[in-house]
């Protein structure tokens, strides 16, 4: 019966009529609230997630192939394998020109085992031919491509798995033994990294053919197992250097490495791969505002407070390098008492030794820091242009912070000449991927992290986690796409 059902309604979606004008309005709307959802269509039935994305493919075929595609990408797009693969099933049977002409793309956005969501559909024969064009390629290869892992076996011990590969088997034309030779044969010139670290054979491992997400995965194995060769391995390969992609990532090694004797040996890379996202993190900002960072993180600098505090150093890194106000050098933290903290150090490596020796907080309170800072301003006889325009505030505490006394602050500081800078408050408890910034009274609320957040941060934009990604999508060209 569903099947039925599916059927009728390929039919009146063909039939619909779709006003050209609202065409690409619908289409947008739809995109943004399937993406909205992706979370949702992870556990989604499969009818679901077709019925949704078929909204969008019958009222512009170009946005979604485009999200097909963003969907799967595990590098800028969302990495979702499920939903994809549902995706490509479905319009492998209805729509296989779609796929067909772009059948290639598939593992270099996806993974080769991606294509067996397209067996028992019209792009079945296509995808065998894939299959038999590459391995003649990766068997004439000393660099091969990952097919060869990807290809199912017949000797393993999922059901599902045992008639892929029976199948794959058959319709390339091989014996049960040719086959296995086969798979043996491509798997072992791949040099298969789970193997070799699984066997502890570290000295069979060829750094040269492994991708960028392997050395991610396996670089505290590689670190631990391997520590000489790998690192000579990064050093003699600067295209391979920029393997962090988020700040606090690369933080987080840089601390770990400050009292690693041969740290001398290795800082010059991990610098390059700090500097490159700071600056790219600060490009092409529409508009920034001079912030005063306060440290509010509780507690001491151990177990999963390190990831507070690599955020918190990363904030201050870029504000610094931003920032023109009289406060550009240092940051807030508290002990008895709040205290200004001055980065000494003229290099990145130095500014983040100076804060990890700084790491210890205790009776934080917000309005004190503001008396701090107001005071500081009037005892230097500083210029209100010279004042930070806002403070972030940030913290991991589980309860908001409120204030009932926001208007008394702010008189305080128009009595001594000053405009009150604006309060940020950046709630770091939750370090799950919903993050948003909002206002309320005239005060930035920032709750969450992702990696992709910091352009927001800068510029105080008012934004949710979907938005983000949204803009991802909107900014992301597939100019290898066939549509």
């Amino acid at each position: 019966m569903s099947g039925i059902l599916s059927k009728l309604r390929e039919e009146l979606y063909k039939v619909s009529e779709i006003d050209i004008e609202e065409s690409e309005s619908l289409n947008v709307n739809e995109v943004e609230k399937f993406i909205d959802n992706i979370v949702y269509f992870r556990n989604a039935t499969e009818e679901e997630i077709i019925e949704n994305f078929r909204r969008i493919f019958y009222s512009g075929t170009s946005y979604s192939i485009k999200l097909l595609f963003f969907i799967r990408d595990k590098v800028n797009g969302l990495g979702e394998r499920r939903v994809f693969r549902v995706l490509l099933n479905y319009l492998g049977n209805e729509h296989p020109k779609y796929i067909e002409n772009n059948l290639t793309l598939i593992p270099k956005y996806g993974r080769w085992d991606d294509l067996y969501s397209l067996f028992n559909t019209k792009v079945e024969d296509a995808v065998i031919d894939l299959f038999r064009n590459q391995i003649q390629i990766d068997i004439n290869s000393n660099k091969p491509s990952t097919l060869g892992k990807w290809l199912k076996s017949e000797n393993t011990s999922s059901k599902e798995s045992r008639s892929f590969g029976n199948k794959t088997r058959r319709l390339l034309g091989y014996s049960p033994k040719e086959y296995r030779r086969l798979l043996s044969s491509l798997r072992r010139k791949i040099d298969i990294v789970e193997t070799n670290i699984s066997r502890r054979e570290y000295s069979k491992i060829n750094y040269e053919n492994l991708t960028e997400l392997n050395i991610k995965k396996y670089k505290k194995a590689f670190l631990k197992n391997d520590k000489a060769d790998y690192e000579k391995f990064k050093l003699e390969n600067p295209k391979k250097t920029f393997i962090f992609k988020s700040l606090e990532n690369i933080i987080s090694i840089i601390r770990e490495t400050l009292n690693n004797p041969g740290i001398n040996s290795i800082e010059d890379m991990y610098l390059k791969n700090l500097e490159y996202l700071i600056d790219k993190n600060i490009k092409d900002l529409n508009t920034f505002e001079d912030t005063l960072i306060i440290n509010g993180i509780e507690g001491e600098l151990i177990q999963n407070k390190n990831r507070y505090f690599d955020i918190l150093i990363s904030t201050i890194l870029l504000y610094n390098k931003l920032n023109l106000n009289s406060f550009k050098n240092y940051y807030m933290s508290f002990k008895n008492n709040p205290k200004f903290n001055k980065l000494t150090s003229t290099d990145y490596i130095g500014s983040i030794k100076s804060m990890s020796k700084n790491n210890i907080n205790y009776n934080m309170d917000l309005n004190s820091a503001l008396d701090l800072l107001l005071f500081t301003s009037i005892k230097k006889n500083l210029k209100p242009e010279a004042i930070p325009k806002s403070i972030m505030f940030i913290y991991n505490k589980s309860e908001d912070i409120s204030f009932n006394n926001l208007k008394f602050i702010s008189e305080k500081w128009i009595n001594s000449g000053f405009e009150m800078p604006k309060i940020k408050l950046w709630n770091l408890k939750d370090l799950s991927s919903k993050f948003s910034i909002s206002y309320k009274d005239n005060v930035v609320i920032i709750s969450g992290y992702n990696k992709y957040i910091w352009k927001y941060i800068l510029e105080s934009r008012e934004i949710k986690n979907s938005n983000i990604i949204i803009d991802k999508f909107n900014n992301i060209q597939y100019n290898d796409l066939i549509i």
